[in-house]
């Protein structure tokens, strides 16, 4: 069922990714955001959780659903209700970060490179990652500088996630470094 029993699927599309790299510029909008979406939600899934009452996460921001701090509040939700907002705001936060990328970015931003910096949005925001160092450096066309910044990346609530002593955010740093990984392995040749 779409992006939540997906893991072959997934596995398929960043394999079929590797051997071409297509970019942004080599495949039409379309066809690379449902390729960002496949490869990076269950991703953000995993590291987000569902939960279908309202909580304040570990910075205490109010949150509900999968990660969601914005839209569709309400007291109490469905597991569908919550699977179709994040299906929605998920593609909507990958059609932002592309919207970022110049004409140098889209010659070498890959469905992976993408579906990183689309976490880093449904993350820390989307204003958040429009003036980062991850968007100045693909535009520039450094690639592993771009990916790089994701490290920056680790402040939550003012604590450092990436101290081993840190368990309050240690979720954190290790979302932090599978999307660094992910950013690094879908840089095209």
């Amino acid at each position: 069922m779409g992006i939540f029993n997906n893991k072959r699927k997934t596995k398929v599309v960043t394999a079929a990714t590797k051997q071409g790299k297509p970019t942004a510029k080599k495949t039409t909008m379309a066809v690379f955001l449902a390729m960002v979406v496949s490869i990076g939600s269950p991703m953000a899934l995993k590291h987000e959780g569902m939960k279908l009452k309202p909580y304040y996460d570990s910075v205490g921001v109010l949150t509900w659903c999968i990660g969601e701090t914005e839209v569709g509040y309400k007291k109490e939700f469905t597991e569908q209700e919550c699977k179709a907002l994040f299906t929605m705001r998920y593609g909507f936060y990958a059609k932002a970060v592309y919207s970022m990328y110049n004409d140098t970015a889209k010659e070498i931003v890959t469905p992976e490179f993408s579906a990183a910096m689309t976490d880093m949005a449904y993350n820390v925001g989307i204003s958040a990652v429009r003036k980062s160092s991850m968007i100045r450096e693909i535009n520039a066309g450094n690639g592993v500088k771009a990916c790089d910044a994701i490290k920056r990346y680790k402040y939550a609530g003012g604590k450092d996630c990436s101290k081993p002593n840190n368990r309050t955010c240690r979720g954190v740093w290790s979302r932090r470094l599978e999307m660094h990984e992910l950013c690094l392995s879908g840089l095209a040749d």
